[in-house]
């Protein structure tokens, strides 16, 4: 068994849809959204939710300053967050601020070649970063279906049964079952 596990730190890399959501309205209710479940949720997810809210606002020049802070933001409370430091790297090299992003590159490898407790504790958490990431987008997915598509089946529904036709509510029973 290899005694290295790669981790791909940062969050621009795992090409989530907010990564490439380009509606200013959608956008802006998705930073909503993140911000409001910050108030509710653990915090140790409050980086993860930050770290997605700057992804959400670099798309303009004034959002790239704004995602920007973000992302000090969280470093100034967790200077090893690998999540962070990949995305301001990459930020920084969207911006032809090249020297800048070195230097972020050269902490983040620092940590990910460590191999003290610290840099094993660290890796996890990016790890657990990502995957809590991938996980909201999944359930913002099925939460968006829920909203679409379940209240068409139940009015399907109703519809059949006041009809009394029972080819239709049998297979719309069926389509709820599933």
């Amino acid at each position: 068994m290899s005694d290295h596990v790669a981790v791909l730190p940062g969050l621009w890399k795992l090409n989530l849809n907010i990564t490439f959501e380009n509606d200013i309205k959608l956008t802006a209710d998705a930073v909503e959204g993140l911000k409001k479940r910050i108030t509710y949720e653990n915090i140790i997810v409050h980086n993860v939710l930050e770290n997605m809210i700057a992804i959400l606002k670099s798309k303009s020049s004034r959002g790239k300053i704004e995602s920007r802070k973000c992302l000090e933001n969280i470093l100034s409370r967790d200077p090893r967050n690998l999540n962070a430091l990949a995305d301001i790297e990459y930020l920084s090299r969207t911006q032809h601020r090249t020297s800048e992003a070195d230097q972020y590159k050269t902490r983040l490898e620092k940590v990910l070649h460590g191999h003290t407790i610290n840099d094993v504790r660290t890796k996890s958490i990016c790890v657990m970063e990502q995957g809590y990431a991938i996980l909201y987008e999944e359930s913002a997915n099925i939460e968006h279906i829920s909203k679409t598509d379940f209240p068409k089946a139940i009015e399907c529904y109703c519809l059949s049964i006041k009809g009394n036709r029972p080819k239709e509510r049998l297979s719309t029973t069926m389509c709820l079952s599933q």
